[in-house]
């Protein structure tokens, strides 16, 4: 009684003082910052289901576009990942195993309300009224609350979230974007080391060509050996259907060109033009509608 008679009644705390709103942004966004960090597929799915078993099929033939096979295990199920590289194809099957544990998990939880819902509304007002009467008491006598939760049934937003951040840097990076956020998989840069710094954000470029190199699509190849690659829109002539299109990427300050009546055959020709002159990879498809244009004789 003395310390609170001791201030003026316009400077005492009310009982109900609430903190700023920008204050608990601030601090919400500070937890948020520590939780949720970009996680890949592999890292989210041995969150929720540990012990997850990856394993390359032995008889295995040979798959088109030299591309990899992995099979993923989980609760009896096998889910296939293929990529260019084993490491893809790994991400590619640990991300099928995860959107199909995320679904059933999503489907469950929309069921589950679905039926609470119907059960509430065939309840008697009068019943309600009695059991919040009854929650009441238990509340003021200090009864716990009925926490009987099933965390085998609860859909982890917290690595949902995380993944899908994982997934929109890594389209950014893709679109030659530099993330000033550590990847995934990927160790953290160490300050006043600029080595190890500039080896953990460079990209590995691949120098030999894969075997079966024209088998694969000019643009997957060309990302494979060049990757973070982006495709620009220089010039649309025309009016539709008869737009052409003219896309081009620049690989170390060199533009390489593709003009064709939609994006996606333009982008072709600029990766086609592109491994010709760093590679000189000749697909041999490129010679066969010249030929066919050219009016008979």
């Amino acid at each position: 009684m003395e310390i609170q008679e001791q201030h003026p009644r316009w400077r005492r705390k009310a009982p109900g003082f609430r903190v700023n709103k920008r204050l608990k942004r601030l601090r919400l966004n500070q937890r948020l910052r520590k939780t949720l960090q970009p996680k890949n597929a592999i890292m989210v799915l041995n969150e929720m289901k540990p012990g997850v078993q990856f394993t390359f099929p032995e008889t295995q033939g040979p798959m088109p576009n030299s591309l990899y096979l992995v099979h993923a295990e989980l609760d009896g199920k096998t889910y296939v990942g293929q990529g260019l590289s084993k490491p893809l194809a790994r991400q590619n099957a640990a991300e099928n195993a995860l959107k199909a544990l995320l679904l059933e998990k999503m489907t469950a939880a929309t069921m589950k309300a679905r039926m609470d819902a119907e059960s509430d509304g065939q309840v008697n007002q009068a019943i309600e009224s009695s059991n919040t009467s009854k929650e009441d008491n238990n509340e003021e006598s200090g009864t716990p609350m009925d926490t009987n939760i099933d965390e085998s049934d609860e859909i982890p937003w917290s690595s949902l979230a995380s993944f899908a951040l994982y997934k929109l840097f890594l389209e950014w990076h893709n679109q030659g974007t530099s993330v000033p956020v550590p990847r995934p998989g990927l160790p953290s840069p160490v300050k006043g080391n600029k080595r190890e710094i500039s080896h953990v954000q460079k990209t590995p470029v691949q120098k030999e060509l894969p075997p079966n190199a024209t088998n694969i699509h000019p643009v997957m190849l060309l990302n494979q050996m060049r990757p973070g690659l982006t495709y620009v829109e220089l010039n649309r002539v025309g009016n539709p259907p008869n737009t052409m299109f003219t896309l081009a990427v620049d690989i170390d300050g060199i533009e390489y060109t593709g003009t064709a009546k939609n994006k996606k055959d333009a982008k072709k020709i600029a990766a086609k033009s592109a491994l010709f002159a760093l590679y000189g990879l000749n697909y041999p498809d490129e010679t066969t509608p010249i030929i066919q244009d050219q009016p008979m004789v």
